[in-house]
């Protein structure tokens, strides 16, 4: 599955036109594109700006952003707060706004220049409604259809593709878990809808002892309506899904069998 990544704003078609038309320019939407746009913002700059930045100690990784610095020899901030495709749409055609960090050396406490892997506090947030936000699913395929939107470009594909993963590592290797390669629409549907028995994804009578559970995104996210879209589950139908805890590699389903709707 590749979907194209969509610009949608209204003051212009690219951030630096953003930029030009305000000192000022707050970005949301498609998480899936994050590290790309973090690091195409950074280099918009004449120089390295000076950066506030929470949720990674990697400052392209992390979700809430503060450049600031000069483009073209005027000084301009830049934030970013990467909230999903879906919530991006809704912002930009609906008005609504997103928490963005404050500027550096204000809020409470101050926010401090650097990445960090923590969050922002409370006191160093301030919601404002979006300028720009990036999608990869088009408005035409998503919840929020209307006010139409004008100004959008194509500016990148991103693949997407199913992984697995066991609960255990021992389930791993010559088992049910080794034998599952692929989903087609229709399985697709049944384990959005509470999950199937392995047999039924390998079509192996052995593979009856493990049950297949989904993990995925809540409804802000682009990925899940195209996801929901292309498998023919339907946009809007709420889902059964797990969600995930615990460490990479070693994983646990901190809520098994979730409903996340809208």
């Amino acid at each position: 599955m590749k979907n194209h990544l969509l610009l949608s704003g209204v003051l212009g078609l690219s951030l630096v036109g953003a930029a030009n038309a305000q000192n000022r320019v707050y970005i949301t939407g498609s998480t899936a594109y994050r590290n790309a746009v973090n690091k195409t913002i950074f280099s918009l700059f004449d120089s390295a700006p000076q950066i506030a930045a929470f949720g990674n100690a990697t400052y392209y990784k992390a979700n809430t952003l503060d450049f600031e610095g000069n483009i073209g020899g005027v000084a301009y901030v830049i934030k970013a707060s990467w909230s999903g495709s879906e919530a991006g749409i809704k912002d930009v055609a609906t008005g609504q706004v997103e928490n963005f960090v404050d500027d550096i050396g204000t809020g409470t406490p101050a926010v401090p220049a650097g990445a960090y892997g923590t969050n922002a506090v409370a006191g160093q947030l301030s919601s404002h409604t979006v300028d720009l936000a990036l999608g990869d699913n088009a408005q035409s395929y998503s919840k929020t259809k209307t006010p139409v939107l004008n100004n959008n470009t194509f500016i990148g594909i991103i693949p997407f593709v199913w992984v697995k993963n066991a609960q255990v590592a021992a389930d791993q290797s010559g088992t049910d878990w080794a034998r599952i390669s692929n989903v087609t629409d229709a399985q697709a549907r049944v384990l959005l809808s509470g999950g199937s028995v392995a047999a039924l994804l390998t079509g192996n009578s052995a593979d009856v002892n493990h049950v297949v559970y989904v993990a995925g995104r809540d409804d802000n996210s682009g990925t899940r309506v195209n996801t929901f879209g292309e498998t023919g589950f339907g946009i809007r139908t709420i889902p059964t899904q797990i969600r995930i805890g615990g460490s990479a590699g070693s994983p646990t389903n901190s809520q098994q069998r979730q409903r996340w709707g809208e």
